[in-house]
């Protein structure tokens, strides 16, 4: 008597079939027997991305997936990806003990609250700085001094009382640098 073992794949389910033939007043008949793998027979998936992983507020705060490979994770707080394929979440368990991945975990919790903290784009910041850069640009166009500029300054902050003109407030050694660079 023989035996097939057919495992088919549909929607990442596994299921195994189990085909006997079996001798009925001479007509071959086939009963397929549905056996539910145990947890040992079941194959698991490792060592691929598991977007659940986010999910974990400690895992979320530096775990990326690694786009180009599904294998690999990406560390942001350690700029690096390592492989996940042997271990799993063992490998990502074993990076988070590092001596390196500790350190960097801490000046990276600190650096994201500063830039997160301080750098808030706004157009009016914006239009500061192109008022700054046009104002030393046209002082060096015309060979005007630092100082005269900044007298200038202090003239256009009493005339104009809006926070856009005591905002631009550019020092001399921040006039020297932008107009070097302007030259160059």
């Amino acid at each position: 008597m023989e035996s097939e073992i057919i495992i088919e794949n549909e929607n990442n389910h596994e299921s195994l079939i189990t085909t006997t033939p079996i001798r009925k007043s001479n007509e071959n008949k086939n009963v397929e027997a549905v056996a539910v793998p145990s947890a040992c027979e079941k194959k698991k998936k490792k060592g691929v991305f598991n977007p659940q992983w986010l999910l974990d507020s400690h895992l979320g705060s530096f775990l990326r997936e690694y786009k180009p490979d599904s294998t690999k994770v990406l560390c942001i707080a350690c700029n690096e990806s390592f492989s996940i394929h042997y271990g799993g979440k063992n490998d990502i368990d074993r990076h988070i003990k590092l001596k390196k991945h500790i350190n960097n975990m801490k000046s990276f919790s600190i650096n994201r609250q500063l830039i997160t903290s301080t750098m808030k784009p706004n157009k009016e910041s914006e239009e500061i700085a192109a008022a700054e850069g046009a104002f030393v640009y046209h002082g060096v166009k015309h060979g005007h001094s630092y100082t005269s500029q900044q007298c200038t300054t202090n003239v256009i902050k009493t005339i104009f009382s809006s926070y856009f003109a005591i905002a631009k407030s550019c020092p001399v050694d921040e006039q020297s640098v932008l107009s070097l660079q302007l030259m160059f």
